[in-house]
C-alpha cells in the first residue's frame, strides 16, 4: 500500500493527481481532494472506488484507455481530453501517466491532469480571428518575406522591416522568426538571436536550423511540422518541445506555428513564435519526481533519505552527492556521510574537521547555498578521499540547520567548475527541505524509542517534564499560529503563491503540533489526577452513532465496512467528551490498522452492572508481547518494513489516555487477539445507572 499522507505538494499544485487500479475499470484509489473539489466539484469519497472512465467524455474513452494500458512512459503531457464537472459541464485537460508498484508490489497507475480550459478558449478566439490575421499579413509588407520582394526593393524592405520590428516585436518577450516555404530563415527578432547564439538578426537570413541546432532528429522533426502547417494551411498552437542548442543547453519551448500568405492567398512561408517555459518545466519535473518519492516513502527514514539522494543525483548534473549527518555518541561528536551511490562512512570529529572538505559547510552560520571552485588546489586534495577518488574540482552545497547543534549538510561534487542554474538551486533547496523533514522524523523516532525503554524508571520525572515542556511549547506555538494567520489575513494580496503555500503549510504543521501538545497535556493531567470528570446522564448508543458518522469517511476511503449491533438505548452517567475520545480512538485505530476492504464491528452487551462496548476488526492483530505494551505510556507498536497496507502514525498516547479515562469512570479496558493477521477486539466497560 502506498503512503498517501504526504500532502505538502499534492494539495498545493494546480494539477489533478490520481492513483488508479490498472484493471479494466481503472477505479480511483487516491485523489488530491482539494484540487478535485476546486476544478471538478467532487469530494474524494464520491470518487474512491469509482471508475476513472466514468468522468470522461464519450469521444475520449478510446484514446484514454489506450494511454492507460500503454506500457511505455512519457514525461510530457499527452492528448487533450474532457472530464465531466459535477454540474455536468466538460472541462479540458492534458493527461500524463506513470506506472509503478507500491510497497506490496502491487501495480498502480499515477495519473496527472493539467487544466487547459483557458488555453482552449484562447485557441477558439484565435481560430475566430484567423481570417483577420490573414488579411493583416497581406496588408503589412514588413511582416511578409523579404524574398517576396523583387531584388531592387530588397534593401528597402529590409530597412522598413527593422523599423517596424524594433517597435513591435522587440518589445515582446517571446522568440519570433519567419521562414520561406523551404524552411529557410528570412528574419527574426533579437530575442531569438540570443537563443540560438548569434549577434544580429540579419545573420540568420538564408540559413537553416542545421546552422544552429545539433540534433539531426530534432531538425528533421521541426521541418516536418513546419511543412505540415504550410501544406495544410492550418496553424499549430502550444506545442511543447525541448531544444538542444549548440552549447548543449536544453530549453523547453511552447511553440505556435502559423502559415503566412502572399497577396494571392498562396502560402509563402511560416511565422513561428516560441515562449521559454524551461523553468516551468523544471518545476513540473521536480514536483513529479518529489511526488513519486513521497508516494513511495515508508517509515524507514534511511530508505527515504536514499530516495531523496537518488532524486538529487538525477536532477542535478553532479558527479557524486553527499549527505552529512552530525550527531553525538557517548558525548563525542560524530559525522556520518551517506553518498548517492549508497555508501556510508563514519568519522570522529577530529578526523572529519582536519581531513574532509565538507566540514567547511558546518562552519557557515547560515543555510544559504555555497559554490566553491578549485578544490583540487586546496589542502583537502591530499586528504579527502571523496575528492581524490572522484577527481573532484568544485562543489555546490548547503547547511541543513536543525533545532539543536547537530546540523546536517547536502553537498554536490563536480569534476569541473560548474555553472549553477536556477534548476540546481531549486533542486538543492527542495531536497534539502525534504531531508530536514525526514531527519527530524528520524530523530523523533529515536527519541521516542529511548523514552519507551526508560519509561518505567523515570515515569514521574517524565510526566513533570512533559507538562512543563508542553506549556512552554504552547506559548511560542500561539505566536507562530497568530502571526501566520495575520500574514494570510492582512498581506495575502502582497504575497506570491509560493509564500502563501508555505504559510498554509506552517498553519497545518502548527495545528498538528497543537494537537500533539494537547494530547501531552491531557496525558500529564491524567498522570497527576488533575482531571475532573463532567458527569451527566446520557445515552451511549447516541454517542457511538455520532462517532461512527464522524469516521465513516475515513473508512470509506479505505473501502472498509462498519457495522454495529448495539442496544437502542444505553443510558448511564458519564463524561460525554471523555468517552467520545475513547470510542473515537478505538474506532480510528481499527480503521488505521485494518487493511483496505476490511470489516469493523461495534457491539454492546450488558453484564452485571456494566455496559461493555467492543470494537472488533479483522486487521493485523497483536502478539502477546504487543498486547502487554498497548496501554502503557507511549506504548506504540512499531511495525516497520512488514509490507502491510496500514497507517502506523501516532504518538502512542491514545490507548494510554483511553485507559485512564475509562478507569476514572470505574470501568476497565482490554484487548483480545489470537495473534498476527487474526484481527483484534478492544473492549471497555462502564457502570450502568444504579
Amino acid at each position: 500500500m502506498i503512503d498517501y499522507k504526504p500532502q505538502i505538494f499534492l494539495e498545493n499544485i494546480d494539477v489533478l493527481i490520481s492513483i488508479v487500479n490498472p484493471n479494466n475499470k481503472f477505479e480511483f484509489e487516491f485523489v488530491n481532494e482539494h484540487i478535485y473539489l476546486d476544478l471538478l466539484g467532487y469530494l474524494s469519497k464520491e470518487l474512491i472506488g469509482k471508475s476513472f472512465l466514468d468522468l470522461l467524455h464519450r469521444d475520449d474513452l478510446l484514446i484514454v484507455k489506450k494511454i492507460l494500458k500503454r506500457k511505455t512512459e512519457s514525461k510530457e503531457y499527452l492528448n487533450e481530453i474532457r472530464l465531466k464537472h459535477k454540474n455536468n459541464k466538460y472541462i479540458w485537460f492534458e493527461i500524463k501517466k506513470k506506472r509503478f508498484k507500491d510497497d506490496s508490489n502491487k501495480k498502480k497507475i499515477l495519473i496527472i491532469l493539467k487544466n487547459i480550459s483557458s488555453r482552449k478558449k484562447l485557441e477558439e478566439k484565435l481560430r475566430e480571428n484567423e481570417d483577420r490575421f490573414k488579411k493583416l499579413t497581406i496588408t503589412l509588407p514588413e511582416i511578409r518575406f523579404w524574398k517576396l520582394f523583387n531584388p531592387k526593393k530588397y534593401e528597402v524592405a529590409l530597412q522598413k522591416s527593422y523599423e517596424m520590428l524594433h517597435t513591435v516585436m522587440e518589445s515582446i518577450p517571446q522568440y519570433i522568426f519567419w521562414k520561406d516555404i523551404n524552411s529557410t530563415y528570412l528574419g527574426c527578432n533579437h530575442s531569438y538571436t540570443k537563443l540560438i547564439g548569434i549577434e544580429y538578426p540579419e545573420e540568420i537570413i538564408g540559413k537553416t536550423d542545421n546552422d544552429f541546432l545539433t540534433n539531426k532528429e530534432k531538425i528533421k522533426h521541426l521541418k516536418e511540422h513546419e511543412t505540415k502547417v504550410m501544406i495544410t494551411k492550418k496553424p499549430e498552437f502550444h506545442i511543447v518541445e525541448s531544444w538542444v542548442l549548440k552549447k548543449g543547453t536544453i530549453v523547453w519551448l511552447d511553440i505556435n506555428r502559423i502559415p503566412l500568405f502572399d497577396s494571392e492567398e498562396n502560402v509563402a512561408g511560416i511565422l513561428v513564435t516560441l515562449e521559454d517555459i524551461t523553468e516551468k518545466k523544471i518545476y513540473e519535473e521536480l514536483i513529479f519526481e518529489l511526488n513519486n518519492n513521497f508516494l513511495n516513502f515508508t517509515t524507514d527514514v534511511k530508505k527515504n533519505l536514499k530516495l531523496l539522494l537518488d532524486s538529487c543525483f538525477k536532477l542535478i548534473n553532479g558527479d557524486i552527492i553527499l549527505y552529512i549527518h552530525k550527531s553525538s555518541i557517548n558525548e563525542k561528536e560524530q559525522y556520518q556521510i551517506i553518498t548517492s551511490d549508497n555508501q556510508v562512512f563514519n568519522y570522529n570529529s577530529e578526523y572529519f574537521l582536519e581531513n574532509i572538505f565538507v566540514n567547511q559547510l558546518f562552519l557557515a552560520e547560515h543555510d544559504l547555498p555555497q559554490t566553491i571552485f578549485d578544490l583540487n588546489e586546496t589542502k583537502y586534495a591530499k586528504t579527502d578521499q571523496f575528492i581524490i577518488d572522484n577527481k573532484i574540482k568544485a562543489c555546490y552545497g548547503k547547511l541543513i540547520q536543525s533545532q539543536n547543534e547537530f546540523n546536517n549538510a547536502l553537498c554536490v561534487f563536480y569534476k569541473h567548475n560548474p555553472i549553477i542554474t536556477n534548476r540546481d538551486s531549486m533542486v538543492l533547496y527542495l531536497i534539502g527541505d525534504a531531508i530536514e523533514i525526514e531527519q527530524k522524523r528520524w530523530q523523533m523516532q529515536q527519541d521516542l524509542e529511548a523514552q519507551n525503554i526508560m519509561l518505567n524508571e523515570i515515569n514521574k520525572v517524565k510526566t513533570e517534564l512533559l507538562s512543563r515542556t508542553s506549556h512552554e511549547l504552547k506559548t511560542p506555538l500561539v505566536s507562530i499560529k497568530g502571526f501566520t494567520e495575520l500574514l494570510l489575513a492582512r498581506y495575502k494580496s502582497e504575497l506570491d503563491d509560493n509564500v502563501i503555500s508555505i504559510l498554509k503549510e506552517i498553519m497545518k504543521g502548527s495545528q498538528r503540533l497543537e494537537n500533539i501538545i494537547n494530547m501531552l497535556l491531557q496525558s500529564s493531567k491524567l498522570d497527576k489526577d488533575k482531571i475532573e470528570l463532567k458527569i451527566s446522564k446520557g445515552d451511549l448508543t447516541s454517542l457511538i452513532n455520532e462517532c461512527i458518522k464522524e469516521l465513516q469517511g475515513l473508512a470509506e476511503l479505505r473501502k472498509q465496512s462498519i457495522s454495529f449491533k448495539i442496544q437502542d438505548s444505553l443510558n448511564t452517567d458519564f463524561d460525554k467528551e471523555m468517552i467520545h475520545d475513547v470510542i473515537s480512538n478505538l474506532l480510528s485505530n481499527a480503521i488505521k490498522y485494518t487493511p483496505p476492504e476490511g470489516n469493523i464491528i461495534i457491539q454492546s452487551k450488558i453484564k452485571d452492572d456494566f455496559y461493555i462496548i467492543s470494537v472488533k476488526d479483522n486487521g493485523i492483530g497483536f502478539t502477546e508481547k504487543e498486547k502487554n505494551q498497548l496501554f502503557k505510556h507511549f506504548g506504540k507498536i512499531e511495525r516497520y518494513g512488514k509490507g502491510w497496507d496500514v497507517n502506523i502514525e501516532g504518538t502512542g498516547l491514545g490507548l494510554y489516555i483511553s485507559k485512564k479515562i475509562v478507569e476514572l469512570h470505574g470501568g476497565k479496558i482490554w484487548v483480545e487477539s489470537e495473534g498476527r493477521n487474526k484481527g483484534s477486539t478492544f473492549y471497555f466497560s462502564i457502570p450502568r445507572i444504579n
